[in-house]
């Protein structure tokens, strides 16, 4: 009741946001214990990270309000993309010239197949799946090879004999999807994952399968990315004995524990994109006013609205 109550009084692209936060692993970097580094946040990841799920405004004024990301090759080498960047940050998630993007979609990527190494899986990077390769004739009447190459193939004969992950990270205010968004849950992450199906369909591979690891930039992830890591946690926990003794449990603390990693990885990627673009070194980068203070009021009554 009470989020159907604040998605009525928000914005196509703000119920997009509070729906793409939700879901099993989305949060848990809010409240995982920071007993590694890499749960560890900086005060200004935090504080990037803090303001994009709750949708308050970055405050990169002054100068800051252009992307200062500078292009490493072609003829704008070392010049800057100079685009608008926006009160919610949505220019700098996406911005290609940084190269962020690119650098969130690998860690990801590093970080599932360490995953699925726990669950007893062998894992190989960035394999070419030849069944998948898509021939096309350009203009010039020569035939040209779109290759597939896949983020991990995991091997786990003979139960499991072979798994394609395929990571995938989408913005939910996106035009592609904004609408969609707005109105039910985890729809950018799924429709993400369809398109990777068209690409890959399986039908054209003799044996195996391929799951779609799809995230939303907010942190909702795709069904059959969480599919996949349930049965990886129980998997990983079978074959423990030391994990095993724990009984019941035991699935759902790992569980736990990676979504804490993946989410983790996934906002301080955010937050990097974040800082490199608006070239924020320390909080007084942060010169613009939040909005948040004149918002504060009414924040207190809706919630306490919400709990009588």
């Amino acid at each position: 009741r009470a989020r159907d109550a604040l998605l009525a009084t928000l914005d196509e692209g703000g119920r997009a946001r509070v729906r793409s936060c939700g879901g099993p692993g989305a949060g848990a970097w809010v409240h995982c214990a920071p007993t590694s580094r890499a749960l560890q946040f900086t005060y200004l990841e935090y504080r990037v990270a803090t303001r994009l799920r709750l949708g308050v405004p970055l405050g990169l004024g002054g100068a800051r309000e252009l992307c200062r990301n500078r292009y490493a090759t072609g003829e704008r080498r070392g010049e800057e993309c100079r685009a608008p960047l926006g009160a919610d940050g949505y220019h700098a998630l996406t911005c290609l010239v940084g190269g962020r993007p690119i650098r969130r979609h690998h860690g990801l990527r590093d970080l599932a197949a360490e995953l699925g190494r726990d669950a007893g899986y062998l894992a190989t990077m960035e394999h070419r799946e030849p069944a998948w390769t898509r021939v096309r004739v350009g203009e010039d009447g020569r035939e040209e090879h779109e290759h597939a190459d896949l983020d991990a193939r995991l091997e786990r004969p003979p139960d499991d004999p072979l798994t394609y992950l395929d990571v995938v990270v989408t913005h939910p205010e996106g035009e592609a999807w904004r609408r969609g968004a707005a109105a039910a849950d985890g729809c950018a992450a799924e429709g993400a994952a369809r398109a990777k199906h068209r690409r890959y369909p399986e039908e054209r591979l003799l044996t195996g399968r391929l799951v779609p690891f799809s995230v939303e930039a907010y942190g909702r992830w795709g069904r059959e990315a969480l599919d996949f890591l349930r049965a990886a946690a129980a998997d990983a926990c079978a074959r423990s004995p030391a994990l095993a003794g724990l009984g019941a449990d035991a699935p759902l603390g790992l569980l736990g524990r990676w979504y804490c990693r993946l989410s983790c990885a996934l906002q301080k990627a955010n937050a990097a994109a974040i800082l490199q673009a608006g070239r924020v070194a320390d909080g007084a980068g942060f010169e613009g006013p939040s909005g948040w203070e004149e918002d504060a009021d009414d924040l207190r009554r809706q919630a306490a609205a919400y709990a009588a």
